[in-house]
């Protein structure tokens, strides 16, 4: 039987934990990984009236940097140079397209200077929280 001070009232979610657990760990205990990076989805065509292009849009947010093993590299579906990033879905404005959606990922703050390509891939977590970028140059 439910009590009643839990009826009506606004008990967080699943999710919503899950979102500031994710929160807490990207800006706290992780927050030395995170790193600037830019999404962006190319113009989808071109208005001939406005002579501009349409449907292209970017968003600028901070992505966690994530490790990849060395035993993660197969050659074809991970290859050398691959980075994977976590971010926030709760930050994402744009849609992650896959091979489409390209990227600019500023990782000169870890020596690693700036690194731009494609999303190969994406990865949700079950509560769609959080993605998983896999990105290739």
């Amino acid at each position: 039987m439910v009590s009643a001070h839990f009826t009506g009232g606004n008990m967080p979610t699943l999710k919503e934990e899950f979102d500031d657990l994710a929160n807490e760990l990207m800006n706290g205990d992780f927050v030395e990984a995170k790193y600037p990076i830019t999404l962006t989805n190319a113009s989808a065509g071109f208005d001939p009236i406005t002579q501009t292009a349409t449907g292209g849009e970017s968003q600028s947010l901070e992505a966690t940097a994530l490790e990849i093993e060395q035993s993660q590299f197969d050659g074809a579906n991970i290859k050398i140079g691959d980075k994977f990033a976590l971010i926030r879905n709760a930050e994402l404005t744009i849609n992650i397209l896959n091979n489409i959606t390209s990227f600019s990922y500023d990782l000169t703050a870890a020596s690693g200077g700036v690194y731009v390509g494609k999303v190969i891939n994406t990865k949700t977590d079950p509560l769609g929280v959080t993605t998983e970028l896999h990105l290739r140059s």
